[in-house]
Parts: structure tokens; C-alpha cells; sequence
């Protein structure tokens, strides 16, 4: 039976509900908005099914065995020279640490207009429903209250896939159909956050053949119950109901994107990502899920087929890759995840670069947010004042993306190499 004793231990994937052969486990919403599963112990049987599906579980075995592993050829270390071992553990990580990476841009300059970055996941997508398969991504609700997995079939769909949503996906039932699918021997490309691709790979339990998953550098995410109330209060002050909502509005500048909201009564809410007060509190990292603050699957080695990210001072490092309408780092960490690039080569404009530019430009490929010193407060006075009240007295002004990564790169020494 599925326990969560620490909530950081659990990343909200709902691989457990999926895989609960007597369907007694729903996902329940705490005080701070963020689903858990709980179980109706009358109706379960012990089969321990889920706690098999939960990928953290799952990491935390595979690290354990790690240790032991570890533990076992260090009491053997006297029968070979400690150097010869360090040498042999430092082939490893050089083997199997570092994917593959791309800068990448799709040359049809209207679906880069309409992605987050450089528009590849469109072309993937394309590729997946032309050979008669599916495509599972998050889209925002009819209401803009909330973000859920769907399966699209249709490439005339494909629109409601694209672009950044910055509030945790219900997975529902997806886990699930995605296997009716792939059991239909029809091809599938999962996408998601590294929490949701593990969760849907400890799901399926092993290898599928058709089967083709993407995610992406998340950098945490934030309360489903503190976006409702910040777009609770945008229709107020607007006077009408949201119709329509972009997290990154390109049309002005892809490094200082805006979130645009349009209304029904036409009035339009436009803010660059440094304004914006739902932005602020989430790159501040005062409102996220707290297993984003110690996340399992940060690192180089995914099991995901691709990685999709921005590549942010993509300026400095390739600058005729980069004209301000977005540009992707593309990583591959498979046999499949080579045979999509190939096949949409043609379609994209790419240049190979060096992994490390990867944890330097985009640090949370790597390394998981650090918890607000203010965060149980801002819990605390949700809902009890106005959300503009909220993030103004708790993440104050000032914060900078810019000034973070300029900061970070001349830590780790590339700041000077890239001004040269």
C-alpha cells in the first residue's frame, strides 16, 4: 500500500492510481494545492502494486543497490590499486554522463512564433501522428483553471500542446491509455516533466517498443490552488472570464517573453515575465510542490529518449543560431531518441555543442530549486489576502533571471571565457 510520510517523496505522478488493479486510489488535493494519493483501505488487497509503480520508490531502491554495489567493491579494493579504481569510475561517468546535445530550430518560423522555444516538439509530434499513433501532452482547461494530460490524434490539435503551462498536470487516466495503445501496437510519444516520464516508465514496467517519451528541463512546479486564485483575481480586474492564456508570449522578445491573458470582453493583460506577479513568485521559488526542492530525476542521464529545453545565452555561445524568436537544446539519451532526430533533420536547423553548456546556461537540468525562506508563510496567507498583497509582501521585486544565470556563469568560470 502507497504511503506518503514525507510529501517530498512524493512528485504527484499518479503512476499508483494508474496501476491500482481494484481502482481504490484517487489523487486528493492538500491545504496547499497540490495532489497526493490516498488510498480506501477497504478495498485494498495488499498486491503492493503501486508502491512497484512509484518512481521515487523506484530510485530509492536502485540507490540502494548502488551503495551496496559500491560497498561490495570496496571490500574488495585491496586486490586492486585504489588509483586503477578511481580511473575506472571516472571512465564511467565520461561514458555515460553526458548525452548528446544540439542547439535546434525548426525552419517553419510560424510554430517557432507559437512554442516556448525552438519549436521541436511539433515537428516530433507530427512524425508520431503521420505513422496513425498518439501523442499525450498537457493542455490548459476551457476555463484556464486548470492543466491536464490529454491524448491528441489529430495534428489539428497539435496547437493545444505547445508552449510552456507553469502549474503541475493532472495525469488522469493517461498512464493507462497510453498502454491500450501501445498494446494496440500503435506508436506513442509521452510527454511531460522528468517526474511524469519516470512515473509513466515505472508504470509500464518494462521496454515498449513504440513507445517514444520527451521531457523537458523543469525548473519545479507550482500550486494548481495559487494559480487559480491569481487567475481568480486577473478576471476581476478585468471584469470578464479569461479565454485564452499564454505563459510565453514571444511576440516582443523571446528572452523577456510575456504571459498574456485575453478576456471575453476583449481587454488583453500583458506583462514581460520580470512584472508579473504569478511569475515572481514562481522563479522565486516560493510556491512550488515541495518534492521539487529535492528532486529524484535532475541529472544528465534520463530515461527519456529526448530532453527539450531553452537555450538560454544561446547569444554568446552560437549567435547565428539565435534571432530572439527561441531557440532549443535538444539532449539524446537513446538509440531511440537518435532516430527522431534523424528523421526530422531536415526540417530543423542544428548545431552540436558541448553537454556542459547545459547545468551552465540552464542550471536545473541538474539541480533542484531551493526552498523560499518565506515559503510556509506564503501557505499560511493564501487565500487570506489578495494575491497581489501575497507577493508583494513575501517575494519582493528585484529578482532577476538575467542577473541570476550572469551571476552563475561567472561562479562556474564561463562569464569570462564567453565575454573573451
Amino acid at each position: 500500500m502507497i504511503k506518503i510520510t514525507k510529501k517530498e517523496d512524493c512528485c504527484g505522478c499518479a503512476s499508483c492510481v494508474n496501476i491500482c488493479p481494484k481502482q481504490c486510489i484517487h489523487m486528493e488535493m492538500d491545504s496547499e494545492g497540490f495532489l497526493y494519493p490516498v488510498v480506501e483501505k477497504s478495498a485494498c488487497v495488499d498486491c503492493g502494486l503501486c508502491e512497484k509503480a512509484c518512481p521515487v520508490i523506484k530510485e530509492q531502491e536502485s540507490r540502494q543497490k548502488e551503495q551496496e554495489s559500491r560497498q561490495k567493491e570496496q571490500g574488495n579494493s585491496s586486490k586492486v590499486p585504489e588509483s586503477h579504481l578511481k580511473e575506472q569510475e571516472n571512465v564511467k561517468k565520461l561514458v555515460s554522463a553526458y548525452p548528446k546535445t544540439y542547439a535546434a530550430k525548426n525552419k517553419d518560423k510560424e510554430i517557432v512564433r507559437t512554442s516556448s522555444s525552438g519549436g521541436i516538439f511539433t515537428l516530433l509530434a507530427k512524425m508520431v501522428l503521420e505513422e496513425k499513433g498518439v501523442v499525450f501532452g498537457a493542455v490548459m482547461t476551457e476555463d484556464c483553471r486548470q492543466v491536464v494530460h490529454i491524448a491528441v490524434e489529430d495534428p489539428k490539435e497539435l496547437y493545444r500542446l505547445r508552449g510552456s503551462k507553469y502549474v503541475q498536470s493532472h495525469i488522469g487516466d493517461c498512464y493507462r491509455k497510453a498502454k491500450e495503445y501501445l498494446a494496440q501496437g500503435r506508436k506513442v510519444l509521452f510527454t511531460g516533466t522528468p517526474c511524469q516520464i519516470e512515473g509513466l516508465k515505472a508504470y509500464l514496467g518494462r521496454g515498449e517498443e513504440n513507445l517514444f517519451t520527451m521531457d523537458i528541463i523543469c525548473h519545479g512546479v507550482p500550486s494548481e490552488k495559487v494559480w487559480q486564485q491569481y487567475v481568480k483575481e486577473q478576471e476581476k480586474e478585468a471584469g470578464a472570464a479569461v479565454q485564452e492564456i499564454s505563459f510565453r508570449n514571444k511576440d516582443n522578445s523571446w528572452k523577456k517573453y510575456e504571459i498574456v491573458f485575453s478576456f471575453s470582453n476583449g481587454e488583453t493583460y500583458r506583462k514581460n515575465f520580470e512584472e508579473d506577479l504569478y511569475m515572481r513568485a514562481f522563479l522565486q521559488d516560493i510556491c512550488l510542490r515541495p518534492s521539487c526542492y529535492a528532486c529524484k530525476f535532475k541529472n544528465a542521464n534520463r530515461v527519456s529518449d529526448v530532453t527539450v529545453a531553452d537555450f538560454w545565452g544561446c547569444e554568446n555561445i552560437l549567435p547565428h543560431m539565435d534571432d530572439d524568436t527561441g531557440t532549443s537544446l535538444l539532449m539524446i539519451h537513446s538509440k531511440k531518441g537518435e532516430n527522431l532526430l534523424e528523421a526530422i533533420r531536415k526540417d530543423i536547423l542544428i548545431e552540436e555543442v558541448d553537454y556542459q553548456v547545459v547545468p551552465q546556461t540552464n542550471p536545473s537540468m541538474e539541480r533542484s530549486a531551493r526552498p523560499h525562506r518565506d515559503r510556509s508563510k506564503f501557505f499560511e496567507d493564501l487565500g487570506r489576502i489578495s494575491f497581489k498583497e501575497l507577493v508583494e509582501k513575501l517575494a519582493k521585486p528585484g529578482f532577476s533571471v538575467k542577473r541570476s544565470l550572469v551571476k552563475l556563469l561567472k561562479i562556474t568560470g564561463i562569464w569570462k571565457m564567453l565575454k573573451g
